[in-house]
């Protein structure tokens, strides 16, 4: 025993430093995606990312000299190669009390102390190797009555990995943006990208597509757009020179000549100038505003402000300024009004964000409002809350009061501000008609 223990104990020493990492990008999502595609550890791809989920890595295994129980080793290091394994073994002090030496062997040596009962070895040794990740901190006995699975050779089975042309859909959208989180080259890399998660990656996105319809807004039907196109909106006539709308997917040589020359390629009538654009993100052509803002008169004194001052009105937070107006009005007045005095209606980052603004309007409201309702940038458009002057959807984990359903197919949000303490309630979606005073912001430049 004491020869074997030697060898053993030697071994460890020399094999205790770490191996070059290798690490999934993140393994809760290599495990959702070996849930869609049960042939992941035989997919290049994939199993880049997924290299110890795949087994293509050295195993990690506690390393302790002596303890008493296996139990109670917790250090943890990642063997030298692939031709390794994790190994537990009885060995004695100078006194004679029995411990446990656990650590990473070869698999030879493995073989040779640990090797199966009806074959004939020179010691016998209480001890055990088993071959995955984080196995050994268990006694001997227990290791050895766990069968070893054997090692699965790769799958035959051919799979096409090339995503659906009609389809602009992750593999698993929790895994996709797992592994984003994660690392930044994931969308570098055109198997993943093209093929796992191409809707993350903006390999393709769905833009709404209809015909002749008297509101952007009405569309509720989808199509996919590859790459070198783009969604678009377009304002034109109908058969009978009815003003109507016309969404969806079109070529980007075609939305370019659009932009330069709207009418060179739409045409006229009876003098109707024709308008629209283009935009390349999901579902993004839902407003025809984002390209032909409501117009307003010019103000005789234009908006200049640098970036030390604010508009006249305004209050100086961070790196914005806030303005709340004294007259109550509808969310679409209100995007007016804040258009009219150099900024537009507030959006914020997080809920954090929207408790720091209104923090900041709390010393300034010379008792001009009390614990009063405050339209935001939110909007409910399509099924979905964003922020209207970009788009972009708002992270409904940090306002949870904005529900994913909606008594209208249009809701807007507004927010309380107390003048006597800093907290805030949530963002609260209402009807955008109701009357609240407008939030202005006005980005100092």
């Amino acid at each position: 025993m004491f020869e074997a223990n030697q060898v053993l104990i030697f071994a460890s020493f020399v094999l205790g430093s770490l191996a070059a990492v290798c690490e999934d990008v993140d393994t809760k999502a290599c495990e959702l995606l070996a849930i869609k595609r049960p042939d992941l550890c035989s997919d290049a791809d994939l199993s880049a990312v997924c290299t110890r989920f795949c087994g293509r890595c050295p195993v990690k295994c506690y390393q302790c000299p002596a303890v008493d129980d296996p139990s109670n080793c917790t250090h943890l290091v990642a063997c030298p190669s692939m031709d390794h394994y994790c190994f537990t073994t009885q060995t004695f002090t100078n006194d004679f009390s029995e411990v446990y030496k656990m650590g990473c062997a070869e698999k030879s040596k493995c073989q040779q102390y640990f090797g199966p009962e009806n074959r004939k070895r020179n010691v016998d040794v209480n001890g055990a190797c088993c071959t995955t990740d984080n196995c050994n901190n268990q006694l001997p006995l227990v290791i050895l009555s766990q069968e070893i699975p054997p090692t699965p050779s790769p799958s035959n089975m051919s799979v096409n990995t090339t995503a659906d042309p009609n389809a602009c859909e992750n593999l698993d959208d929790v895994a996709c943006h797992r592994l984003k989180s994660s690392s930044n080259l994931i969308c570098s890399k055109d198997g993943l990208s093209s093929n796992i998660c191409p809707r993350m990656c903006g390999k393709c996105f769905n833009c709404y597509t209809c015909n002749d319809i008297n509101n952007v807004d009405d569309c509720n039907s989808t199509n996919v757009c590859h790459s070198g196109h783009e969604c678009f909106t377009l304002e034109t006539l109908s058969a009978d020179l009815k003003p109507v709308y016309r969404v969806g997917c079109i070529e980007e040589q075609l939305c370019a000549r659009f932009k330069a020359s709207t009418a060179n390629i739409f045409g006229r009538r009876d003098g109707f100038a024709l308008k629209g654009g283009c935009c390349k993100t999901d579902l993004c052509n839902d407003q025809f505003e984002k390209y032909h803002p409501t117009t307003t008169h010019k103000p005789t004194n234009p908006c200049v402000h640098n970036h030390r001052h604010c508009p006249t009105g305004y209050t100086t937070s961070s790196s914005t300024c806030v303005m709340i107006g004294q007259h109550k009005m509808t969310w679409y007045e209100s995007k007016q009004f804040c258009a009219s005095h150099c900024g537009r209606l507030v959006d914020f980052s997080s809920f954090h964000d929207m408790q720091h603004i209104f923090a900041s309007l709390v010393p300034h409201s010379h008792g001009h409002y009390t614990d009063t309702r405050v339209w935001t940038d939110a909007h409910y458009v399509h099924h979905k809350w964003i922020w209207n002057h970009n788009g972009q959807s708002i992270d409904r984990s940090q306002f949870r009061h904005l529900s994913t359903t909606h008594t209208n197919n249009h809701g807007c949000g507004f927010a309380v501000v107390h003048t006597n303490k800093t907290t805030t309630e949530d963002l609260i979606p209402t009807d955008c008609t109701k009357d609240h005073l407008p939030l202005c912001e006005a980005i100092r430049t």
